[in-house]
């Protein structure tokens, strides 16, 4: 096999997704290759673009971090060769190295520190370098995975949290965040639960232009900063979703939403203020009455909560 520049690709949260996972996965594929103009190759958890604009990937919403990379046959004499040749040009400016294996195919004879130590080793024994595995002034990473790949440096995908205005507060301990089109106007809009004694929960609405807004003061969902789980479930059936949050050690909530941007917690009156303490609360009709009910699973204990329903005329489908 001939070495050969490649650009190694790496994306997010798209490996958490469960069966439907290679459909984002494809569709992450062909905005790659419509930004690069370049070929891409899909492997388990990652990309190898050939060829194309390789610049034009940090405007490609879904990465996570890409890197110029040489990839060459999957032997250690081959890795070592790659980087012994490519550090004689890194090593004039640098007085520290570190190196940084990654292998995802487990049948490679050598473990990652294996792999670390003894092309270290070799490192030291050719160049005046000192290691530092924590700050090195010069990174060397190897991924072996279809192939083996050796770069130098990471290049971080679009990051838009800053300018999208859901940074949030440095300060939060945040537990869990949930998605829904709170007033109906086709945006998906996002909930924050966050923990710790000076924190609250946020409400952010999605302004329809790649920006949100913190409406939580406003809609007065920002609870008591003692947050573990959220879900948007339209419990009433009345066309709105509506926001259910449960905290540490105080009431659960329930914001009934009421249309232009209010909200009011009806939780104790509808009876699932309680149990506290849940941290994964999993909804579904499961009696197929039209209605949403709850199971909550936490520290306490479990319960099936019964959705006891309204006059709101609803619809079941069933196929």
């Amino acid at each position: 096999m001939k070495n050969q520049s490649i650009t190694l690709i790496h994306y997010g949260e798209l490996s958490l997704k469960g069966r439907n996972r290679c459909l984002f996965e494809d569709k992450l594929l062909d905005n790659i290759e419509r930004a690069t103009g370049g070929k891409v190759t899909k492997y388990r958890g990652y990309f190898v673009l050939e060829g194309g604009n390789c610049r034009s990937l940090k405007y490609v919403f879904g990465i996570a971090w890409y890197a110029k990379a040489i990839r060459v046959e999957k032997r250690i004499e081959a890795m070592v060769n790659v980087v012994l040749k490519e550090i004689d040009y890194l090593t004039e400016s640098n007085r520290t190295f570190g190196v940084f294996v990654r292998r995802s195919d487990k049948s490679f004879p050598y473990r990652s520190m294996e792999i670390e130590k003894l092309i270290g080793e070799i490192i030291c024994r050719r160049h005046e370098l000192t290691v530092d595995l924590k700050h090195p002034e010069l990174n060397i990473f190897i991924e072996i995975g279809e192939d083996a790949y050796i770069y130098f440096d990471k290049i971080q995908g679009m990051n838009v949290t800053e300018s999208s205005g859901l940074a949030g507060v440095e300060s939060w301990n945040t537990t869990s965040a949930c998605s829904g089109d709170y007033n109906g106007d086709g945006n998906i809009d996002i909930y924050v639960t966050n923990i710790g004694r000076s924190d609250s929960n946020a409400l952010y609405r999605n302004n329809g232009d790649g920006t949100f807004t913190n409406i939580t003061r406003e809609t007065s969902t920002n609870d008591v900063g003692d947050g573990r789980t959220c879900a948007w479930i339209d419990f009433d059936a009345d066309g709105r979703i509506d926001l259910f949050s449960t905290n540490h050690l105080n009431p659960n909530r329930l914001y009934r939403n009421l249309g232009g941007d209010a909200f009011v917690d009806v939780a104790p009156s509808v009876g699932i203020d309680k149990p506290i303490d849940v941290f994964a609360a999993t909804w579904g009709d499961y009696n197929r009455d039209g209605f949403m009910d709850v199971f909550l699973n936490g520290h306490i204990g479990t319960g099936l909560m019964k959705n006891s329903g309204n006059t709101n005329k609803s619809i079941t489908l069933r196929c």
